[in-house]
């Protein structure tokens, strides 16, 4: 029951957020461009993935598609940064955001002429990659410069919120698709998502003229500076990279796991994602609000542990339903960690 209460809360708490930041034009139609093309992009990943076992049945080919998105984005969002400091954002994210769409276009039309093989596709995934870190630092301060300061924090929590339940409508909507073997519609339905939020971004770049922030050097530098003298932000920080580096990719193999080992196929493989979205819109909704640092670095270094604990049960799992709930938990704990970590 106590558990129901917080999830309630929280989600009248999201509902005045809506309320509250739609009355900003402007960050009105980002977060519905937003939220379209993260519905996309889950959809496209699952996709991904599933094209690339289907080539390969191969876990380590799942391993190196996904590091093929992962690696370049770390070091394209240098370049970003230094982007979304000399160009408008918006603009910065317009253009980056056609590069987004010009990759599903690629997916898509490959797909439906049978044109991929698992090499093509670890490239179109390293181009994926490196559009994705260019548009990261542009795409984080967006909220910022489409609502006043006061409805910051509100306009934050709804950005986050509608992040994890794309995640689950995602998979629940690419795996009729897949199930008919149709993974081609996958990418065009992410392509026309894509599209969207790309003319919507070009609205928003005619409409929107706040002055850009400070040189993206001297900020860094600052920010450097202060991590440095802050260890226990260092520890978070350090917590939050090995999450990122060794337990999340775990996801990667949901393929190999739903195919191979519980013999779920495609079906298998969105459920196991979308129980990853339940628990993190649990976990979002429950653990949303702010905390002082001592009990926040309580949550985040018991969230991290149940986190590990749930990952190795899933990989002991014998039987497909309990190793999904096991995904609810692990969703509930990455959501719980990240939110907090960010708020800290």
């Amino acid at each position: 029951m106590a558990l129901r209460a917080l999830i309630l809360q929280g989600a009248a708490a999201r509902l005045a957020d809506l309320r509250t930041v739609s009355r900003e034009p402007l960050f009105g139609l980002y977060i519905l461009g937003h939220f379209t093309t993260t519905i996309a992009f889950w959809m496209q990943r699952i996709a991904v993935g599933w094209l690339a076992w289907r080539l390969t049945e191969s876990e380590s080919w799942l391993g190196i598609i996904a590091f093929a998105e992962l690696f370049p984005s770390i070091l394209s969002s240098l370049v970003g940064g230094e982007l979304a400091d000399r160009f408008p954002r918006p603009r910065v994210m317009f253009f980056c955001q056609g590069g987004v769409a010009l990759v599903s276009a690629l997916l898509a039309f490959g797909h439906a002429f049978a044109l991929l093989n698992i090499t093509l596709l670890a490239g179109i995934m390293i181009l994926l990659g490196v559009i994705g870190g260019m548009m990261l630092p542009a795409r984080l301060a967006m909220p910022g410069l489409l609502v006043r300061p006061e409805l910051l924090p509100s306009a934050l929590a709804l950005n986050s919120s509608t992040f994890n339940l794309s995640r689950l409508i995602g998979p629940a909507l690419a795996a009729p698709l897949l199930l008919i073997g149709n993974g081609a519609a996958v990418f065009f339905c992410a392509l026309a998502a894509n599209l969207t939020f790309f003319l919507l971004l070009w609205r928003i770049s005619t409409r929107n003229r706040r002055h850009r922030g400070p040189r993206a050097s001297d900020g860094f530098l600052r920010i450097l500076r202060d991590l440095f003298r802050a260890s226990d932000l260092r520890a978070v920080i350090a917590l939050q990279f090995a999450q990122g580096a060794l337990i999340r990719p775990a996801s990667e193999l949901f393929p190999a796991f739903s195919d191979k080992v519980f013999s779920a196929g495609a079906s298998g493989l969105s459920i196991l994602n979308a129980a990853v979205g339940v628990g993190a819109i649990i976990g979002a909704l429950t653990l949303s609000r702010p905390r002082a640092d001592r009990d926040a670095l309580r949550v985040i270094l018991s969230s991290s542990a149940v986190l590990c604990a749930s990952l190795a049960a899933f990989g002991a799992a014998w039987s497909f339903w309990p190793a999904a709930a096991l995904m609810v938990l692990y969703g509930v704990t990455i959501s719980a960690s990240n939110t907090v970590a960010l708020a800290y």
